[in-house]
């Protein structure tokens, strides 16, 4: 591919590396998009890094594209993006895409999905030979400073399994100017380089622990809870609205009717509400008859009204396969 293209915009200084900085490219001599066949590159402003291993060097740039989608994606344009591995077959992005634009039922929280990813599947993945010797001996002194910082939290940091908790093998971003969203990203990312390691699970794991732990806290001390609901066991729904049942204060219903909103058309909204709720119930009654998961939410750190939050969601209830499931 990059031969290709080098020979079609004479750019014989094309970098091959798998992050391609746009500083490799005369952008103002060479406009026109860079495909060869069904691909295309897109160059990116990647942020400077050096390493003493260049191999180390293309194997944190590779994951550029996996961690912070909004490189290449602009989010006034694009809503989601969806990264896989080569060995990751979606059935059904529709349904995927659905699940990824819920929330946890939590009365009187306005929440939405910044990011959705995979669940750790019971048969570990195959070991990626290709890592050396030296990424494997960071990895492991990685995962021993995080373990030790959780036995100083003593159990406030999920996580800490022989093997993390998610499976990054699939990751659904939110991008539509979540700035919430953009940040969490970039903590991830930020964690993957100050370890100078190539994978990428045991760091999405902590940076999802210390954003739950913290959401958590804010919880517990602003609204006097003592643990925040997202932990429980709870009914999913649709992003971006706020559900209140129940009264608040001495006979005053939290959900209040306002004076140009009169009364025929709240119960029409009520009743609407109910037939639609009534159909998520249904499906995800059905999933879990199909022996399905709802998967399990995560707090992430919000700078508004909105709760942000990560759904770590089994594969197989979203009809993502891994096709070196069936390699042996």
């Amino acid at each position: 591919l990059v031969q290709n293209l080098r020979r079609q915009n004479n750019m014989f200084h094309l970098n091959a590396a798998a992050g391609l900085s746009a500083g490799h490219i005369d952008i103002d001599n060479h406009d026109q998009l860079l495909s060869h066949g069904f691909w295309t590159l897109i160059p990116v402003n990647a942020p400077s890094y050096t390493s003493s291993s260049n191999n180390d060097e293309d194997d944190i740039l590779a994951l550029l594209p996996k961690i912070s989608p909004g490189f290449f994606f602009g989010g006034d344009t694009t809503q989601h993006a969806i990264y896989a591995d080569p060995d990751v077959v979606f059935t059904d992005v529709q349904e995927l895409l659905r699940q990824a634009q819920m929330q946890p039922k939590i009365d009187g929280v306005q929440g939405a999905t910044a990011l959705m990813v995979g669940k750790q599947r019971d048969r570990p993945p195959k070991q990626n030979n290709s890592r050396n010797y030296r990424s494997i001996q960071k990895e492991a002194v990685q995962q021993r400073a995080y373990n030790s910082i959780r036995i100083a939290l003593r159990g406030e940091l999920v996580g800490g399994g022989i093997t993390p908790m998610v499976d990054t093998s699939w990751i659904v971003h939110r991008l539509d100017a979540i700035e919430d969203a953009r940040l969490f990203r970039c903590d991830v990312y930020g964690e993957i380089l100050q370890w100078n390691v190539s994978a990428d699970e045991s760091a999405m794991e902590f940076i999802l622990g210390l954003h739950d732990m913290w959401s958590g806290f804010i919880v517990r001390w602003t609204e006097g809870e003592t643990e925040p609901l997202w932990k429980k066991e709870i009914a999913t729904v649709p992003e971006g609205k706020m559900f209140f049942s129940g009264m608040r204060g001495p006979g005053v219903s939290r959900r209040r009717l306002s004076k140009d909103h009169d009364s025929t058309s709240l119960e029409e909204d009520e009743e609407i509400e109910m037939q639609q709720e009534e159909e998520r119930r249904r499906l995800d009654l059905l999933l879990k008859e199909e022996g399905g998961d709802l998967g399990s939410w995560l707090g992430v750190l919000s700078s508004t009204n909105i709760q942000y939050f990560v759904r770590i969601m089994p594969s197989s209830a979203v009809g993502v396969v891994h096709l070196d499931d069936y390699a042996y």
